[in-house]
């Protein structure tokens, strides 16, 4: 069996008995190297900072730096990924002091199945350990930390609006952000364009900014594979191009078509997270022709669809073409708000109303989310 993986962390003014069953729990897993480094902002007593480092120096680690000074956003980082550069090219495990992983199989297994996925990254999710009745004291050694904190919660995520999501295994080659929650460049995305100049265009603006996690696919979206005809009505507005035709043309092209479990891998449809459809009429074709595998999509997928009563009218279909399949597959229905001026951007980005249940008739252009969460507000 090849050797695991090394431990790397950065490491705070913890108490000393916290380190030590933590340095344990990794042994048990299996981990023999630990690469670590201290940081100790300025407050911190001294003989809190020696303390700790006998603690390590106990455990038979010797810390690979020792900083002492303020912290900031950038710091913990900057340590960690000198460590990374350090150790050995291949996987590590990246935990802090306070995180004690829990794997659904030996890590030699669960490193072998990212291998084997391709992704470079395994992914964890950080449930909070609590007492008994609740609250959160100090601990006893002698007691074991399952034992004296046997409930466990999402507090992080729930009351301090924190994520968590982690990244607890990443390949040497993968950069990950600070605090662990995401790989940079490795989260995936499709993007599907039926024009061949705006498909172009696509590309060329990838390439420029090195996104190399984007798969772009040259074709239409629709219920059935054949042929679609697209028309643009004002050149001014190219986010217009639809398959419904307007009033006037300006230009016009041809594209191929085909339902969007065709078009994706399966991979792609099982792990899909978000899904944005903005088809400009084509909302309840392509809607029903993903029907068929709206049961295998993950639970907390989302759908945002723009949808236009007007526009899909022209097309013989109404609202209920749309929402009909999605209700019927457990997804309720929630309006974001976007009034599509460019000037309401900047505030939204500071301060974003998150989409809030839609109970009534859909009546004009919106910006619609689906979701299986059963809430007033998505947060």
């Amino acid at each position: 069996m090849p050797a695991l993986p090394p431990l790397i962390a950065v490491v705070g003014p913890v108490k000393p008995a916290l380190l030590t069953a933590w340095a344990t729990h990794y042994r048990a897993l299996g981990i023999e190297r630990f690469h670590l480094a201290f940081h100790f902002p300025d407050h911190v007593d001294p003989d809190r900072r020696h303390q700790v480092q006998a603690a390590c120096r106990e455990l038979g680690i010797v810390p690979a730096a020792v900083s002492v000074g303020p912290w900031h956003e950038h710091t913990n980082p900057r340590l960690r990924d000198a460590l990374r550069e350090r150790a050995d090219a291949g996987w590590h495990l990246l935990a802090d002091s306070d995180e004690l992983h829990s794997y659904p199989a030996p890590l030699d297994e669960v490193i072998a199945a990212a291998d084997e996925s391709g992704t470079g990254t395994v992914g964890g999710l950080m449930l909070d350990r609590v007492t008994a009745d609740g609250s959160l004291t100090d601990w006893d050694a002698e007691q074991g930390l399952d034992a004296a904190y046997p409930l466990g919660a999402f507090l992080t995520h729930r009351l301090l609006r924190g994520d968590p999501r982690k990244v607890v295994l990443a390949h040497s080659d993968v950069r990950v952000a600070s605090g662990n929650h995401r790989a940079e460049g490795h989260g995936r995305v499709v993007a599907i364009e039926p024009s061949p100049a705006f498909h172009k265009a696509l590309t060329a603006n990838l390439t420029a900014n090195g996104c190399a996690n984007v798969r772009t696919i040259n074709a239409a979206v629709s219920d059935h594979p054949g042929r679609l005809t697209f028309y643009l009505e004002r050149a001014t507005n190219l986010g217009g191009t639809t398959a419904v035709r307007p009033r006037t043309v300006e230009a016009s092209f041809e594209a191929d078509a085909a339902p969007l479990p065709t078009l994706l891998t399966a991979e792609e449809i099982a792990t899909a997270r978000l899904v944005k459809i903005d088809v400009e009429g084509g909302e309840a074709a392509a809607v029903r022709g993903l029907a068929p595998v709206l049961s295998s999509l993950r639970d907390d997928v989302e759908l945002v669809i723009e949808v236009t009563p007007k526009t899909l009218a022209k097309e013989g279909h109404t609202v209920d073409d749309v929402l009909g399949p999605l209700n019927a597959h457990g997804f309720h229905v929630y309006r974001l708000v976007n009034d599509y001026g460019a000037g309401s951007y900047p505030a939204a980005l500071r301060r974003p109303v998150p989409p809030v249940r839609w109970h009534g008739p859909v009546t004009e252009m919106s910006d619609l989310v689906f979701s299986r969460r059963d809430v007033e507000t998505l947060r």
